[in-house]
């Protein structure tokens, strides 16, 4: 399993924006249970998933240490305002 970061705005998800391997993806389970106790948002490897501009910056926080490259994603972001939909497959 991963996790395919597309536009919001993309609602055919035509564009993968940002691809996490199920590998990274398990070494963030700390980040993201952090980031879920922290905005009620589960990022989920099965599921799809909203992520909004305003919480995109916590989320590049909680991740840089493992993730660096998808922080630097994350805070671009964040700073344009894209709004992202996180897709399992």
């Amino acid at each position: 399993m991963a996790l395919d970061f597309h536009a919001l705005s993309d609602s055919e998800r035509s564009e993968v924006l940002y691809h996490l391997d199920h590998i990274s993806y398990l070494g963030l389970s700390e980040a993201f249970e952090q980031f879920e106790k922290k905005t009620g948002t589960i990022v989920d490897e099965y599921g799809t998933t909203r992520l909004y501009a305003s919480s995109l910056k916590l989320l590049a926080e909680l991740t840089a240490a493992e993730e660096p490259e998808l922080a630097k994603f994350l805070i671009d972001c964040h700073r344009i305002g894209t709004d992202l939909v996180a897709e399992g497959d």
